[in-house]
């Protein structure tokens, strides 16, 4: 028979704490493994749509997971907390490759925005077409950056590329009025999504304000402001879409259509306008 070990018998385990202290270099390939998974994620998606000209991404949820085997009985218990453990684990991966691809588009935007400052003026259509690039890369990072907020990331600012947006048509007078309203297309969409987000986060903070305290007046007022600029950003990105329309002859662009028809609206547009200009474009 087994002898049990009396309270006395049973020393403290020393309690030591242990720091692991990673290296640039692993640091590096971690966050390359997690982009690479997130690249992997998302490539089916392109490969079933890729010859459509307009169509509207669908959630990664849609993507095919083989499911996990539950070793051990067959009971309802085991299998209520396996679908639990992976839709943890799924949504988890779906913020970290989002998050990722936020960042790693954005910082390409910002690549192309400087090699096409800092071109040659001889290479004038080279110059055009890496500010365009540079304008739909913006608009991917915002998307990439918002489906992350879907997944529950938390950002305390959001990209706002409206700006630039305005700046790149400047550069684009003269050229097909197509891609100038597919552009602009995607112009509105991008701000109209970040404003909804905005106009949601002043209702959310009008409604922590305690009443009687003594910035109550000043923090409402403020929040009023906003919301006033969120439903004028709002209008102006319907008036952006009507005039899409008019440039580009397609009278089935609509405001509500998602942010990811007019990524791949606005890309198969200006593909087809470096088609014909001969432009030969090179990706960083």
């Amino acid at each position: 028979m087994k002898r049990e070990r009396s309270p006395n018998e049973v020393s403290d385990v020393p309690r030591k704490r242990i720091t692991i202290e990673r290296s640039p270099e692993i640091m590096a390939r971690k966050k390359q493994e997690t982009l690479n998974k997130a690249n992997n994620i998302l490539k089916p998606l392109f490969e079933t749509r890729k010859n459509q000209i307009v169509f509207s991404i669908p959630s990664i949820s849609e993507v095919l997971i083989m499911q996990r085997e539950v070793v051990g009985s067959n009971n309802k218990d085991n299998d209520a907390k396996s679908t639990g453990s992976q839709t943890m684990d799924m949504d988890t991966d779906n913020l970290e490759a989002y998050h990722l691809l936020y960042e790693c588009k954005r910082k390409k935007a910002s690549e192309y925005k400087h090699r096409s400052e800092e071109a040659s003026r001889n290479k004038k259509l080279d110059k055009i077409s890496d500010y365009v690039e540079a304008f739909l890369t913006y608009a991917d990072a915002f998307y990439n950056q918002d489906e992350a907020r879907k997944s529950g990331r938390q950002y305390d600012t959001f990209l706002n590329p409206e700006r630039f947006f305005d700046a790149v048509y400047s550069c684009l007078r003269g050229e097909d009025p197509k891609l100038i309203g597919a552009l602009k297309y995607l112009h509105a969409l991008v701000i109209k999504s970040y404003y909804d987000i905005k106009y949601e986060r002043c209702l959310e903070t009008l409604g922590q304000i305690p009443d009687g305290s003594a910035e109550y007046n000043s923090r409402v007022g403020a929040m009023k402001n906003n919301i006033k600029e969120c439903n004028a950003k709002t209008e102006e990105a319907h008036h952006l879409v009507e005039t899409a329309k008019e440039l580009s002859g397609n009278q089935s662009l609509d405001a509500s259509n998602s942010l990811g028809t007019g990524r791949i609206y606005a890309r198969e547009m200006v593909n087809r306008w470096r088609v014909k200009r001969g432009i030969n474009f090179v990706a960083i």
